[in-house]
């Protein structure tokens, strides 16, 4: 508590020193200085995924309840103190940028600036909060929807108003769309194709330990701690991050690939996913599962290293070539805002058809889902996974929102029983 209160008094000296004197009226380009608040997501999004390893490498530290329970935990708030601490650390970076640079057009004064980005922080948070709270949404996928919808109508504002935004002429704007929607499509076909299924072990589904999301993430928020740690003790930075110049993408696939790896390693080796189908699956034969899992293995780990460091490479290549402003990371959020949207779609589909849904029970671990829903319909139960393509694609994120399987009303007390082994 005595650190992160001594980290926090350059952050909030600042911030409150700035906001004196400001207007209270904000400019029509609020939704840009929204899309500015990436330089402090990336160090948030970093602080929550350590957090979301610690949590599955030790079984003590996950939450086993969903919602308000949940958002109670030590973890979550050790999570969002930290997060908040770095975020605010790297808005003090902006703000110094700010000042010292002719921003032109595109930023208001630093006053200003420092009243928007505050307030734009603070709603960020509540949304975090709130949606954690309910069991919604993760931090991420609320920051990456928001951003990618305040770019969006930025841009179109602009258009209107025959004011590019750098070179976002009418073409390079339908070019850049184009790059966006075919990323959310292909986000959308991967995660189809590695959604788990209520198949048996016959037909088993080693899940991919990286659809091209998470190890982005990972990547991308390794090479903004430096610089986190450079504005938190000292309060200046030369670069605010080099994730869309020519070397941070080399040095993000790197990265991408090598995590990738590692997390395929840790969660998806064949004894891991066998162990899971004999605890779940009375009766099943667990060597013919390690079998079939280790001979799988091998490709998903050469597709998911390949889509990890292609997906984001691409983009980010695409959009520096055609002179875009906006490269992997947008590209990367708007992959995550497709799934969320695709997850709710099927959720408003399912309870139209099923009726009312109950959770019972939170899944940490994507390779555990496809025994779970091989166990409950096999007893004539309809389960649904939330969030399972979005999860699919960002596997190690999001430590208080877990997939929830969810189960009609009338069958929730045989599908609980079932599960606990009653």
């Amino acid at each position: 508590g005595a650190l992160l209160l001594w980290g926090l008094r350059q952050p909030v000296w600042h911030l409150t020193s700035s906001v004196v004197g400001a207007s209270a009226r904000l400019p029509d380009d609020f939704a840009v200085q929204v899309t500015l608040l990436q330089f402090g997501v990336e160090p948030f999004l970093m602080t929550f995924m350590l957090v979301e390893l610690v949590a599955l490498l030790v079984p003590a530290l996950r939450p086993r309840r969903v919602g308000s329970a949940a958002a109670r935990s030590p973890l979550f708030w050790a999570a969002m103190g930290l997060g908040t601490l770095a975020m605010g650390s790297r808005i003090v970076t902006l703000l110094q940028w700010a000042r010292a640079s002719d921003s032109g057009d595109l930023l208001p004064a630093p006053p200003v600036l420092a009243a928007q980005l505050a307030i734009a922080a603070v709603a960020m948070l509540a949304l975090i909060v709130a949606s954690t709270r309910y069991g919604l949404l993760d931090g991420f996928a609320l920051m990456a929807v928001v951003e990618t919808v305040s770019l969006g109508i930025t841009q179109l504002g602009r258009l209107a108003r025959a004011v590019e935004m750098e070179t976002m002429a009418p073409a390079g704007f339908a070019v850049h769309l184009a790059a966006l929607g075919g990323a959310v499509a292909f986000a959308v076909w991967r995660a189809r194709r590695t959604r788990p299924s209520a198949a048996g072990p016959e037909q088993l589904d080693v899940p991919a330990p990286a659809s091209g999301l998470d190890p982005w993430v990972i990547g991308a928020s390794a090479l903004t701690l430096p610089t986190t740690l450079a504005t938190l003790f000292t309060g200046r930075a030369n670069r605010f991050s080099v994730t869309d110049s020519g070397l941070g993408v080399v040095l993000v696939a790197f990265l991408a690939l090598n995590a990738t790896l590692l997390l395929g390693f840790l969660f998806f080796r064949p004894k891991a996913v066998g162990a899971l189908w004999a605890r779940w699956v009375k009766g099943v034969d667990e060597v013919g599962v390690v079998l079939a899992a280790r001979a799988r293995l091998p490709r998903v780990l050469l597709e998911a290293g390949a889509v990890a460091v292609a997906a984001p490479l691409v983009v980010s290549v695409a959009m520096t070539w055609l002179h875009l402003p906006s490269g992997g990371w947008l590209g990367v959020q708007a992959m995550a805002s497709g799934l969320v949207v695709l997850d709710a779609v099927e959720e408003w589909s399912v309870r139209r058809r099923l009726g009312p849904l109950v959770t019972v029970r939170p899944v940490h671990r994507m390779a555990e889902l496809q025994p779970l829903l091989h166990l409950l319909a096999r007893e004539g139960i309809e389960a649904f996974p939330r969030s399972a393509s979005y999860r699919a694609a960002l596997q190690f994120f999001g430590p208080q929102v877990p997939v929830e399987l969810l189960v009609p009303v009338t069958q929730a007390d045989a599908a609980r029983r079932l599960l606990d082994g009653r």
